[in-house]
């Protein structure tokens, strides 16, 4: 009996030191989970292939150049449309807050899961308006370009 109330005694305690870990780490996780989010602005758009034929599946990440913890994500839907929500806490709100964006396509995984993402040379810009951007993904020898509609 010595046995399992040693191990009681331990996982009470330790459970304890486990919860209160917990809720500091949790507490600062997200990023910005304190205060309002940012003013958001919608962001769609769509991706095209090399060839110029709407991608259909993948996701869309733009992630800030200025706050590495702000990023606004979106699914490759049919006819390669897009549209961004950035995670708040735990919340997702549609859009994306003005800046400077990193704009990195990751391709849904296949059978082998050897597809590797695509981020674009260049940066994009969110203004505080409707946003719409088409994402034209490079071939052999080509880059990746985002433009603005």
């Amino acid at each position: 009996m010595g046995g399992l109330t040693s191990f009681v005694r331990f996982t009470t305690s330790t459970g304890v030191g486990f919860a209160l870990l917990a809720l500091l780490v949790l507490g600062g996780c997200g990023g910005h989970s304190l205060g309002e989010p940012p003013e958001l602005h919608p962001v769609t758009g769509t991706v095209l292939s090399a060839q110029g034929l709407p991608i259909t599946d993948g996701m869309i990440e733009f992630r800030s150049t200025t706050d590495a913890q702000q990023s606004a994500r979106g699914n490759v839907q049919s006819e390669g449309r897009f549209s961004l929500e950035t995670i708040w806490g735990r919340e997702k709100l549609p859009g994306a807050a003005v800046g400077q964006y990193e704009v990195t396509y990751y391709p849904a995984m296949g059978p082998k899961q050897t597809e590797v993402p695509v981020t674009l040379p260049d940066h994009v810009k969110v203004e505080a308006k409707d946003n719409d951007f088409v994402i034209q993904l490079g071939g052999a020898g080509r880059g990746a370009s985002a433009t603005p509609r």
